[in-house]
Order: structure tokens, then sequence, then C-alpha cells
């Protein structure tokens, strides 16, 4: 003869199940942990060895009280970052040096682009303003 299992065993058994849900939430997460060591598995492989190469142009220029700002955009074409990018701007009329301001970027991501001003007395429009990215340190 057969036993039977007792009723509160059988109760016991059926809550103790894993509900559907619950499994569908877990596989949700662990496709999300693993899509999230993908991408930062990548970005580090795709890394070039290059130097971060940076370039800065000029956007404009506004008269303040304490004379001009002359606002810039600085870019890194390469995939490495770049920390305490350091900005200049000379201002000469013929030939002359009149003015030398520069500007520090906190942190130059690859790829990407900042934005600054350099503060300048004399008029940028009156002679030539070169901009240049002058160094940077590795983050």
């Amino acid at each position: 003869m057969a036993r039977k299992p007792p009723a509160r065993a059988a109760a016991k058994t059926a809550a103790c199940r894993t509900p559907l849900l619950e499994w569908i939430m877990a596989g949700l997460g662990l496709v999300l942990l693993l899509g999230a060591i993908g991408v930062i598995l990548a970005d580090a492989l795709a890394a070039d060895g290059e130097p971060p190469t940076l370039s800065v142009e000029r956007l404009g220029a506004t008269r303040t009280p304490a004379g001009w700002v002359v606002e810039f955009r600085a870019r890194n074409a390469s995939q490495r970052p770049a920390a305490e990018v350091q900005v200049t701007g000379v201002l000469s009329a013929g030939g002359a040096e009149v003015e030398r301001r520069s500007a520090t970027l906190d942190y130059l991501p690859g790829g990407g682009d900042r934005r600054g001003g350099l503060l300048f007395r004399n008029d940028p429009a009156a002679g030539e303003l070169e901009l240049s990215a002058e160094g940077y340190r590795a983050p």
C-alpha cells in the first residue's frame, strides 16, 4: 500500500517553488550585468595607443567691463583622455605679441570636447589671435 504524503508536506512543497516572475527578473539582471561587462571590455580593448589629439577652435569674443572674453572649444580626436589641458591664446599685432592668456581644462575625455574662455584686455579683432593646446597630463 502506497503512503500518501501528509497534506502539510504538499502545501510546503508548493510554497517553496520559485515564482516565474522571479526567474525572469534574475535572467534580466544577468543580461544587464553581462552587457555592462561587455561594454567595459570593448572600451578597454578599443583604446588606441596614440596620445590625445587636441585642437582648439575660437567660438567668439564678447566685450565685458573687464575687457574681452574669447570663448573656445577644445576637442580631443583620439580615444585617450587628457587631464589638465593647457589652452593658450596669443594676441599679436604687426608681428609683435600684445597679450598672452591661458586656461587649464581639468579633463578632456577621449572623443569629447569642452568649452572655456580666455580674458583679454585688448580687443581680439584688432589683431591676430592664435589659440592652441600647449600640453596635457595623462589621467
